[in-house]
């Protein structure tokens, strides 16, 4: 009962929406796309007092997995790393924050925000372990198109036993009513070189233009400093 008191109120308490708009998924709650960076002190964050984190070391200690407390993310490139902060970015106009949770409406909290800003205008959402989240998304924009993709592993166990372990990856892909704007839920479930399970579940809105224009940007500025490291290293070999 209570599950189902929190979908209606998220049906007709969600932002008003243009009658003739009705079914575009455009965001969560305030968190618009195209919103400025100011709509985080809308939602009761404070830009000013930002905590800035630029190593994989302050990331896992501060960010990875926090879905509580109300402090606000700014995440910048590890540059003693190729591969660091993977959500942050190289581009100059890029801005990446994270937020332990948000609640769009009473009774439905989400998890792990990552908000991604182009000019001061945000094209990426991603929130983590949104069951509610979809099952509000469902009744009010209606069910998601959903795939599957298996791959099949085989391991061996430490008695010499073959075992076969299969990954999937589940994608929920909602109809957004702009063909600008994707919106998909992700569920990961893949096993380790012991067979070990693991499972990632995940949902983003954003602009996949944007996305991958960034994208592409970040990968050539990774390589290019992963390139100046191994330069400034092979300098401190001289004289070996």
């Amino acid at each position: 009962m209570k599950k189902l008191f929190i979908l209606l109120s998220l049906f007709t308490c969600f932002d008003a929406i243009q009658a003739n708009a009705q079914n575009i998924i455009n965001g969560i709650g305030k968190l618009k796309l195209d919103s400025p960076p100011s709509i985080l002190t809308e939602i009761g964050y404070d830009l000013d007092k930002a905590i800035k984190v630029n190593s994989m070391e302050e990331y896992h200690g501060k960010v990875y997995r926090n879905y509580t407390g109300h402090s606000l993310y700014q995440l910048f490139p590890d540059e003693k790393r190729k591969y660091g902060i993977t959500d942050a970015s190289y581009h100059p106009s890029v801005k990446v924050f994270y937020i332990p949770k948000y609640e769009p409406v009473e009774g439905l909290v989400c998890s792990g925000l990552t908000l991604k800003f182009f000019n001061d205008s945000l094209y990426f959402i991603e929130t983590y372990n949104p069951s509610e989240l979809e099952d509000a998304f469902a009744l009010k924009y209606g069910k998601p198109q959903v795939n599957l993709e298996e791959k099949d592993k085989q391991y061996t166990t430490r008695y010499g036993t073959k075992v076969t372990k299969t990954d999937q990856t589940f994608k929920m892909t909602y109809e957004t009513g702009n063909p600008q704007t994707t919106c998909i839920a992700t569920i990961l479930i893949w096993y380790n070189n012991k067979g070990e399970k693991s499972t990632l579940y995940y949902l983003v809105i954003d602009t996949p233009k944007i996305s991958e224009f960034v994208k592409d940007y970040d990968e050539k500025k990774r390589n290019e400093a992963e390139e100046k490291r191994e330069k400034d290293k092979l300098k401190t070999l001289d004289n070996l």
